[in-house]
């Protein structure tokens, strides 16, 4: 999710068939989420649907990054151009969409909490003022980082100003670091979100490698059997946890961050790369590309009138939980598509 959305000479029409797939992906994953913690009431083969969906749509956010690192590392510009550009792009988007979604959030609420507390949580604790946007302060974390990895991998000696960048990124973060153990000491409030980033550094990097530095033909079959062997270990490795711990939890068998989704998503990268001449040029892949990071950040605003208008079911995830997918991620993209029609709003979707 790189939130350029300006068309570019020589467009790869494969990235955009990923990125489109990433958006969807998100989508997907939030959509069987309620359905998989409900491993103690629903029929067992409806909560294995949504396993296996919720697993095989892991490859989302980790592909959003390693795409990123695709179209953005390998240029060759200085730290303080590089920060300019990003900060254009991404801030009116990080700003607006955590006050959208900190007034969201209060108005739909029933935790009780005001908007003082909530925005309190939000910098102290997640980073973000509502689930899913954990994804822009990891993602900041990158850019920052992002002029040295770049140095690296083109060959680059640093210059001065590269130098003073390096340093002063290292000293914010070594400040945030000591707020965190004192809001942890003082408030009992643990933070993370400030390190995220440093999760997702291989991810961003393999984008670019797996992009320019991979001159041999992997095995068809190979890629999508890792794919598949991911998938399927993470859903029995989910339902073992579930029945000898208890914990009903997806981030601990395939996390984001994790080996196995970084091998899931390098294989369907790769897959696709291979498979570009192949694949159809289509003026609704090309859209859904450009409205991706749009999608991203406003669907859990559909997500919610979903689980009001229609009640979780307890059976039938097999219908349910893709016509939930493709039926947020329609009004997601037609709400984007017509909210980039006005100029000033381009800028956040």
């Amino acid at each position: 999710m790189t939130h350029d959305a300006r068309p570019r000479p020589g467009r790869k029409h494969w990235i955009d068939w990923l990125r489109a797939m990433a958006a969807f992906a998100v989508v997907v994953i939030h959509v069987t989420a309620p359905l998989y913690t409900q491993i103690a009431t629903l029929r067992r083969t409806d909560w294995w649907i949504a396993n296996v969906a919720n697993c095989a749509a892991r490859f989302a956010v980790p592909l959003f990054v390693m795409l990123a690192g695709a179209l953005l590392l390998g240029r060759n510009e200085d730290a303080a151009a590089f920060y300019a550009k990003r900060a254009a792009r991404l801030l009116p988007a990080f700003i607006f969409w955590s006050v959208f979604y900190l007034l969201f959030a209060w108005a739909t609420g029933g935790d009780g909490l005001d908007l003082r507390e909530r925005f309190v949580h939000a910098v102290l604790v997640t980073g973000a003022t509502y689930y899913h946007l954990w994804y822009l302060p990891m993602f900041f974390g990158l850019m920052l980082v992002h002029p040295f990895i770049n140095a690296w991998l083109i060959g680059r000696r640093p210059e001065r100003a590269d130098l003073v960048a390096f340093f002063a990124v290292v000293a914010l973060f070594a400040a945030l670091h000591q707020a965190a153990e004192l809001s942890e000491a003082i408030k009992g409030l643990r933070q993370e979100w400030a390190g995220a980033f440093a999760w997702f550094v291989g991810c961003y990097a393999a984008g670019y490698v797996l992009e320019t530095r991979l001159d041999r033909r992997l095995p068809n079959l190979l890629l999508i059997g890792v794919f598949l062997a991911v998938a399927a270990a993470g859903a029995l490795g989910n339902f073992a946890l579930a029945m000898t711990t208890g914990l009903v939890q997806r981030q601990f068998v395939l996390p984001d961050s994790g080996v196995a989704v970084l091998a899931m998503t390098a294989a369907l990268f790769c897959l696709f790369r291979q498979k570009a001449a192949s694949l159809p040029h289509s003026w609704f892949v090309a859209a859904a590309a450009e409205t991706s990071f749009g999608v991203y950040l406003i669907h859990p605003v559909f997500l919610y009138v979903l689980d009001h208008a229609l009640p979780l079911p307890q059976r039938a995830a097999a219908w349910y939980i893709p016509l939930a997918a493709v039926g947020v991620y329609g009004a997601s993209f037609a709400s984007v598509a017509l909210l980039r029609r006005v100029r000033c709003f381009r800028a956040i979707c």
